[in-house]
């Protein structure tokens, strides 16, 4: 389960990553991402912290030094009920794909690949989803941030929508 404050659970976050229409899909899901903008206040304090080296004192007990303040996107995962009348169905495969996201978001904060460009994603899971292996599962929410970066990414915001 994702942390409470990186949810996403407002409506109206939900409207605005839909309004701002910066998709990625595949047969399975739909990733709607809405980009952080630069807006002069109040910094939010709100994110993960990474440990970036850890060393042991003499008393037994770790101390973690320098530890940065990395801002996580707001996160949310939808399916209708037109794809799945089953409720315990559509709430399987919601787990599936935020188990799959979570792994992921640790791996893409290790590596280099950067998620904390991003304000809000939202996963729309398609019937595929439904009977979809873990590995494809994985390997889509893997390739949808992928596309996301490259499609939406910093080096890309200049240039306007056809």
């Amino acid at each position: 389960m994702l942390p409470q404050h990186e949810r996403l659970t407002r409506a109206s976050l939900f409207s605005r990553a839909y309004s701002a229409r910066k998709s990625v899909g595949t047969p399975y899901l739909t990733l709607y991402v809405l980009p952080k903008t630069n807006r002069p206040g109040p910094k939010s304090l709100v994110g993960v912290q990474i440990p970036k080296e850890s060393t042991r004192n003499g008393s037994g007990t770790q101390v973690i030094a320098k530890m940065p303040l990395v801002r996580m996107p707001l996160v949310g995962f939808v399916i209708s009920k037109k794809v799945c009348k089953s409720a315990c169905q559509r709430n399987r495969v919601k787990r599936r794909v935020r188990e799959a996201y979570r792994l992921m978001r640790k791996d893409m904060v290790e590596s280099t690949q950067r998620l904390e460009q991003w304000y809000a994603l939202v996963f729309v899971l398609n019937n595929k989803a439904l009977d979809a292996s873990w590995e494809e599962i994985r390997d889509t929410v893997a390739g949808c941030l992928n596309k996301a970066d490259a499609k939406f990414g910093p080096g890309n915001r200049e240039r306007k929508p056809s």
